[in-house]
């Protein structure tokens, strides 16, 4: 995206909701990060994206729950077929497709795609149903290194979602 448009990732515009910089008093604290010596708040948590300048294209873009599920909403209203499209049995371009075993739940569409982040948000869009739905947790404060349930978590509430807009 930045050699495309010669515009560093973090100066791309956005949709109202979504930010690569947020109010760190406005945001959730993730994890105490032992290399920058704080619990980390506004600023991304992903150590590599972090010494890429602060966003990469796997993390760094921080929403509201109406900014995310605004996003999904463009997406659903989109004819961008390609979004679609498997390019692996458990990969489209940029996203996971539904497969055995996936975050999902079981009782989504086989036209649905999903992206978790490790912090454990995710945001799931199912184009059969017409629905998405998004998780905006923080499986890693203060730690990333306990069992959360984030996993079980994820399909439960897609499950439920799912189950009822079938």
């Amino acid at each position: 995206i930045e050699r495309l448009t010669g515009t560093p990732i973090t100066a791309q515009p956005l949709p109202k909701g979504l930010t690569f910089h947020p109010d760190p008093n406005e945001t959730a604290a993730t994890e105490r990060c032992t290399w920058r010596g704080r619990v980390m708040r506004g600023q991304v948590h992903d150590e590599n994206a972090y010494a890429l300048g602060g966003a990469a294209g796997h993390a760094g873009l921080f929403g509201t729950i109406d900014g995310v599920l605004a996003a999904a909403q463009t997406i659903l209203q989109g004819n961008d077929q390609e979004i679609r499209t498997k390019q692996s049995p458990t990969r489209t371009l940029g996203w996971e497709a539904k497969h055995a075993g996936w975050s999902g739940g079981v009782l989504c569409s086989d036209q649905t795609i999903g992206h978790t982040g490790f912090n454990g948000t995710g945001l799931w869009i199912d184009f059969h149903r017409g629905i998405a739905w998004s998780l905006l947790t923080n499986r890693v404060h203060p730690t990333r290194h306990r069992d959360t349930g984030i996993i079980q978590l994820r399909r439960q509430i897609g499950d439920l979602i799912a189950g009822a807009a079938a």
